[in-house]
């Protein structure tokens, strides 16, 4: 059996005695190619969000996308797959098989976190993976599974799945800063954008067809830039405690020192813009207006509020509605409530 340090090491390219031809995805026999469910049960859009896709670009210090975008990083060579916070991670989110097939290699061991200590140690050891699963589909197509949670795999080499069997669960393991899943396909060696049907190396645009199950395409539309968080909060929120759920309350002391909506977004260009109105408890307009993007951000935080002036705020509830603008339409939209009250009240028993 292989050492663990060698379980996650990086795909290695098609050895260079063979030829290009077999390093090659082609779709001349169609029923040797698998097509593939979603590998998290999520719905994505709603509670689960492609955070990158995979880097068709070779160039160093380039990054373009399946799609010709840069909705990706230099040099990732996957799909990442995210979840809210680390809250929902406890909670427990499933990695699911993809495709039927037979393990050949899975870890469960490592450590959850976020800290560089731990970024860093992975990297030293070959372990960027972090806990994960390898599942072989034939046919020279394999399926990777990286960042699950501590303990939670479930298969080990040479157990057959099938499509749609639980193998783990999300997780913090390897060299990552949020919680997600890295789902990573190979074709005889070689790195396969699932989106395209593409090696890496081939770019983007023009492409032989999509290796998503004709389900798992049509819930994968989201368009970007994407709330992926937003709520209320009675202080500036800072990220640390985003990460962690902090802020999920759905109720907030009415003396707060503030009131203050945020939202958290990928993938946001310059000129893109956030619209917002928050409602009193009345239904009257409270707070309205409108935050535009200097720059271009893969990961983004904004708020806005007001801050007490008096001894409390009206209590109540109050809502809001969040829309992200990109070219003059809305791509991605939210609302959200919060329920203040008044904690020198009494409440009577029923």
């Amino acid at each position: 059996m292989p050492s663990e340090n060698k379980l996650f090491s990086p795909l290695l390219p098609c050895l260079m005695a063979l030829t290009a031809v077999l390093c090659a995805v082609t779709h001349a026999d169609t029923s040797e190619v698998p097509t593939f469910d979603l590998p998290i049960q999520c719905k994505p859009g709603e509670n689960c969000w492609v955070a990158n896709y995979a880097d068709t670009d070779p160039a160093q210090g380039s990054v373009v996308d399946y799609s010709c975008d840069r909705i990706s990083y230099d040099g990732h060579r996957g799909t990442d797959f995210a979840i809210r916070d680390l809250s929902v991670m406890e909670e427990g989110v499933s990695v699911l098989a993809a495709a039927s097939g037979t393990v050949l290699r899975s870890r469960k061991s490592e450590p959850d976190g976020l800290n560089k200590a731990l970024r860093d140690r992975s990297k030293r050891l070959g372990r960027e993976c972090g806990n994960g699963v390898v599942i072989d589909h034939g046919q020279g197509w394999q399926t990777q599974y990286c960042h699950l949670k501590r303990g939670s795999t479930t298969v080990e080499p040479g157990d057959k799945v099938r499509k749609g069997d639980v193998i783990g669960a999300v997780g913090t393991s390897g060299n990552t800063e949020f919680p997600h899943l890295h789902f990573q396909v190979t074709h005889n060696g070689q790195v396969i954008d699932p989106f395209s049907g593409r090696n890496l190396n081939q770019g983007c645009g023009k492409k032989p067809g999509s290796l998503w199950s004709e389900s798992t395409r049509e819930l994968l539309q989201h368009r970007y830039p994407v709330i992926f968080n937003a709520g209320f909060s009675g202080s500036a929120p800072n990220q640390r405690d985003l990460m962690r759920g902090h802020y999920s309350a759905p109720k907030l002391a009415c003396n707060s020192p503030a009131l203050i909506l945020w939202m958290e977004a990928f993938w946001v260009d310059v000129g893109d813009r956030m619209e917002y109105v928050i409602f009193a408890p009345d239904d009257s307009i409270w707070h309205k207006g409108t935050v535009e993007f200097k720059k271009s951000q893969a990961k983004v935080l904004r708020y806005v509020g007001r801050r007490l002036k008096t001894r409390c705020f009206a209590s109540g509830k109050y809502r809001a509605e969040l829309k992200l603008i990109h070219d003059g339409r809305p791509t991605s939209q939210k609302n959200i409530t919060i329920r203040l009250y008044d904690p020198n009240q009494k409440t009577s028993k029923s």
